[in-house]
């Protein structure tokens, strides 16, 4: 994996990697790719995020569920992390393609509808959901999947748009629209989340002047 770049001690596919790879549908979010090194920084540092929260509760790292894993730019990352990473979504192709690249051979990808398919392995320690859930606009499918999938105890790590005026604020700035399934806030989602199973026992606000992203820790209860 030797062309690959670091923020905040992430490991990230370069730029034009990204965009020869990209198919133009938003499976991969152009913000990871923007001509703006700054912005496609800005928006890398979410994972960066996820990845120092899983360190630090996670001392020992077996398996992972990247849901909703788009196209698989976090894989990298979670492949060195995790013994044994999977990833779940509706469409797969541009993922398939970072594996392929970076040769992930502990990286497993299950393609199809999150609420009809089954993993290879009966739970995960850990799942990752990076700005997903609120692409949900009923939010009990998701949530119950990845409550069943997860052992007990095992955690969740999400990141979620606040949908604040900092977040319409930058997508004026970066000429990035709102995704027309972005059905819910972060308050929203993470409140569903309180009331059903979940459990939040850390995160942050990104940034703290600019709290666009809420990025918290949920534990299974």
């Amino acid at each position: 994996m030797t062309d690959l770049e670091t923020v905040d001690g992430l490991a990230t596919i370069p730029k034009p990697l990204l965009e020869q790879f990209a198919t133009g549908n938003q499976v991969t979010p152009r913000l990871y790719y923007h001509p703006n090194r700054m912005v496609r920084n800005f928006f890398w540092k979410r994972l960066a995020i996820i990845r120092r929260l899983y360190l630090r509760h996670l001392p020992i790292r077996n398996t992972c569920l990247d849901f909703g894993c788009g196209g698989g730019v976090f894989f990298p990352a979670l492949s060195r992390d995790f013994q044994s990473v999977y990833g779940v979504d509706w469409e797969t192709r541009e993922a398939e393609k970072i594996l392929a690249h970076y040769h992930l051979e502990n990286v497993r990808l299950i393609t199809g509808d999150i609420r009809t398919i089954n993993l290879p392995v009966p739970q995960v320690q850990a799942i990752t959901a990076p700005d997903v859930l609120e692409h949900f606009a009923d939010l009990a499918p998701p949530v119950q999947r990845i409550h069943d999938w997860l052992v007990p105890q095992g955690l969740l790590f999400t990141s979620l748009p606040t949908e604040n005026w900092t977040t319409i604020s930058s997508r004026k700035i970066t000429g990035t629209p709102k995704p027309f399934d972005h059905y819910h806030t972060a308050r929203e989602v993470e409140n569903f989340l309180a009331g059903n199973g979940f459990r939040r026992i850390g995160g942050t606000v990104y940034a703290w002047y600019f709290p666009m992203y809420r990025i918290s820790v949920w534990e299974k209860a």
